[in-house]
C-alpha cells in the first residue's frame, strides 16, 4: 500500500524560478483528412508543436484538383471541440488562400486550456474552407507531455495535504487495459533522479529507501489545472507499486501511461 508522504523526510523542493527544458522533439506532421474521403478536395496534415511560446497546432492545406473543381479556396476559421484537455483556439487564424498546384499553405494557431470540457480525448477540428464549406475530423492524438506544465517543484507540505485528501484513481495491481508495463519492471535508477523527471514535466517530492524497498513520491499538473500525485516503491531497481491520485478520475490513468510507457 502506498501511503501518505512523511512530513518529517520529504525533501526540499526547487524555487520556481529553477524551471529546466523539455527534450527538444521533432515536429512530424500526420494526414488527418483525405481529398478524396471526406476533405471536399481538400488534404490536411496536422502536428502539435510545444514551442518555447507555449502549444500550437500546425496545419498545413493543399488542394488535389482531381477531387474538386475548386482551385482557390481560403481558410476562414478554425475551431476545436469541447474535450479531455480543455484545449481551444486561444488566438485569430489568419485568413489563408490555398492554390491547387502549389506548395501546401501551412498556419499555425495557439491553444490554450478556454475550452470546455468532457471525457473525449479526441479532439475534434472545424475548419471553414471558403467556398468549400466546413471540414470535420479528428487532430493528431495528444501526447501527455504537450499539456504538462514545466516542473517548477512542489512545496512538500502542499503536496502532503493534498494527497490526503484525493482519491486514489488508479492503481498498478488494479490495472486493466493491458496497456501498462506491469509489477517486476525493471526501471533505471537515472530515471528516477529529478533532473530526468524534470524534462518530462514532472517533480521529483519525495524519495526514501527503507531497507532496500525505494518509496517516491511524484507531482505533475496540466494546463488546464489536471492535478496527479503519484506514488511509486522499487525493490531491487524493479516496480512493485503504483498509485495515481488526481481530481480528474478520467486523466489519471492516462498519466500513469504516460509516467510508465514513456518516462520509465
Amino acid at each position: 500500500m502506498i501511503r501518505r508522504p512523511p512530513r518529517s523526510t520529504l525533501s526540499s523542493s526547487s524555487a520556481a524560478s529553477d524551471v529546466y527544458k523539455r527534450q527538444s522533439q521533432p515536429v512530424v506532421f500526420t494526414q488527418v483528412l483525405d481529398a478524396k474521403k471526406g476533405g471536399k478536395g481538400c488534404s490536411v496534415s496536422m502536428a502539435w508543436d510545444g514551442g518555447a511560446n507555449g502549444l500550437s497546432l500546425r496545419t498545413r492545406i493543399s488542394i488535389d484538383p482531381s477531387a474538386t473543381t475548386t482551385s482557390v479556396a481560403k481558410l476562414a476559421t478554425m475551431q476545436l471541440n469541447v474535450n479531455a484537455y480543455s484545449l481551444g483556439v486561444s488566438s485569430a487564424v489568419p485568413p489563408t488562400e490555398v492554390h491547387e498546384g502549389e506548395d501546401p499553405a501551412e498556419v499555425r494557431v495557439m491553444v490554450s486550456a478556454n475550452n470546455n470540457r468532457k471525457d473525449n480525448l479526441d479532439i475534434q477540428v472545424a475548419l471553414k474552407m471558403e467556398p468549400i464549406g466546413i471540414l470535420f475530423f479528428n487532430a493528431p492524438p495528444l501526447e501527455m507531455r504537450y499539456v504538462l506544465l514545466p516542473a517548477t517543484g512542489m512545496d512538500t507540505e502542499r503536496y502532503a495535504a493534498e494527497f490526503e485528501r484525493t482519491d486514489t484513481v488508479w492503481t498498478l495491481d488494479s490495472d486493466a487495459s493491458g496497456i501498462l508495463s506491469g509489477v517486476g519492471k525493471v526501471v533505471a535508477a537515472a530515471k528516477l533522479q529529478q533532473n530526468s523527471l524534470r524534462l518530462h514535466s514532472i517533480n521529483l517530492v519525495h524519495s526514501k529507501d527503507v531497507g532496500g524497498v525505494i518509496g517516491i513520491h511524484l507531482y505533475a499538473t496540466t494546463l488546464s489545472g489536471q492535478r496527479f500525485y503519484c506514488g511509486l516503491s522499487l525493490e531491487g531497481g524493479k516496480l512493485m507499486t503504483a498509485a495515481v491520485r488526481s481530481n480528474d478520475p478520467f486523466m489519471g490513468p492516462h498519466f500513469a501511461k504516460y509516467l510508465l510507457n514513456t518516462v520509465l
